[in-house]
């Protein structure tokens, strides 16, 4: 029996402790970066992560995290620039800072050359669609240093390219090695430029592999908008045809999955009272990516809190043994992921994005690239690590059921 006013001692050891508590600032860690994960935040978000802050979090885990998801920028922008109350340890309140304004110079940059080659193409009567990069950045983010950008994607009609590749050539742009296996039919393999850093730029005949999505180009060209960029009117896909190519674009990613997310709740924020939805509809169906758009609303809902129409949702939904399978492969753990590199993640979004295909045969399609090399049992080596990803999927699965999960604050 203790004596009156002496706390007994902890059960349990140093150790289990520790353990717990890095656990417990992990998932703040977490659920911090999905707060910070959006341009604008609502006064109930960010007294959410006040509270966050104030019951501690793993920094290192979390500058890690938003690294490897491409999100640093929002979290500095929603943690420094808007002069959080809680006090941030010195060394990570410099790396964020540090890395929102590298971005901002970064893409600054990037602009002025992207205006500069857009300028060049126009003078030689190349028309092009700006895809995604620092455009994205100014529309959908209204601050260019909010978004991470690694190079400059062009769309033109097919008869253009070889002639924007000459003029490329004349910027001093070359082409990168291309002796290895190019396994994308859509666009060319890229060119790069030594700079200020290295600048990369790929030019499109396609949005998409035209055997997996039916993409109408002569549409998409019709239906582009035009908008000024550093004084140059530019052209850009207009907002139905961004998220339709943002959705079938997003589960091909390995890292920085959840900036594309981002991309996609970003967009239908800023469109919320003018998407023209009838046409979303009709032109997912035709385009056969109502599936991936499916699950990108239905996750940029649930994880980002995008504005999606429920009604919307129900007339994409795919058959029941693709969502059982993505909503049993697809949580929270495996989007929100500081693994780099790991061949089982990478299976992971594999096989997910395989369920975001329209019909079996795309599906299929989509496994057979990760086959390996050689033909020789090669499904028998699909059929292996398939199982091996849905093993992990169901210890996953099996320990959040147990343990409770973590869930974004709502």
């Amino acid at each position: 029996m203790t004596e009156e006013g002496v706390l007994p001692r902890p059960t349990g050891n140093r150790a289990t402790f520790r353990g717990n508590s890095k656990a417990i600032e992990r998932r703040a860690a977490r659920e911090l970066l999905l707060l910070c994960a959006s341009s604008s935040i609502t006064p109930k978000s960010r007294e959410q992560i006040y509270q966050i802050l104030g019951r501690g979090v793993d920094w290192k885990y979390l500058l890690e995290l938003a690294a490897l998801q491409g999100v640093t920028p929002l979290v500095a922008y929603n943690l420094v620039a808007n002069d959080s109350p809680v006090q941030i340890p010195q060394p990570y309140l410099d790396q964020l800072k540090q890395t929102y304004h590298q971005t901002l110079y970064r893409n600054m940059v990037l602009t002025g050359e992207l205006t500069s080659v857009l300028a060049a193409f126009r003078k030689r009567g190349v028309e092009v669609i700006t895809l995604k990069g620092t455009p994205l950045a100014e529309i959908l983010y209204g601050n260019p240093a909010l978004r991470t950008v690694s190079d400059m994607d062009l769309l033109v009609n097919p008869d253009k390219v070889r002639l924007s590749e000459s003029i490329l050539k004349e910027l001093g742009y070359k082409k990168l090695d291309s002796r290895s296996q190019w396994n994308h039919p859509f666009h060319e393999v890229p060119y790069f430029k030594q700079a200020a850093f290295p600048m990369f730029i790929e030019i499109h005949r396609d949005l998409a592999d035209p055997k997996l999505v039916s993409v109408p180009t002569q549409e998409i060209w019709r239906r582009a908008q035009p908008i000024e960029l550093q004084g140059l009117p530019i052209l850009v896909l207009s907002p139905e045809d961004n998220l339709l190519f943002l959705a079938q674009n997003l589960f091909k990613q390995d890292t920085h999955l959840l900036k594309s997310l981002c991309d996609v709740a970003q967009l239908l924020k800023k469109y919320a009272l003018t998407l023209y939805w009838d046409y979303i509809e009709e032109a997912a169906q035709s385009w056969r990516v109502d599936s991936a758009l499916y699950f990108s609303l239905r996750q940029a809902r649930d994880i980002l809190g995008a504005p999606v129409p429920i009604s919307r949702l129900e007339a994409l939904k795919p058959g029941w043994w693709r969502r059982f399978l993505f909503n049993f492969l697809m949580n929270r753990e495996v989007l929100i992921s500081s693994i780099r590199g790991d061949r089982l993640r990478s299976w992971t979004l594999t096989f997910a994005g395989s369920l975001v295909m329209k019909h079996v045969r795309q599906t299929l399609a989509v496994l057979s690239r990760h086959q390996g090399p050689s033909k020789r049992a090669a499904w028998l080596r699909t059929a292996i690590w398939i199982s091996l990803v849905l093993l992990a999927a169901l210890r996953r699965n099996m320990v959040r059921m147990t343990s409770g999960g973590w869930r974004r604050a709502s």
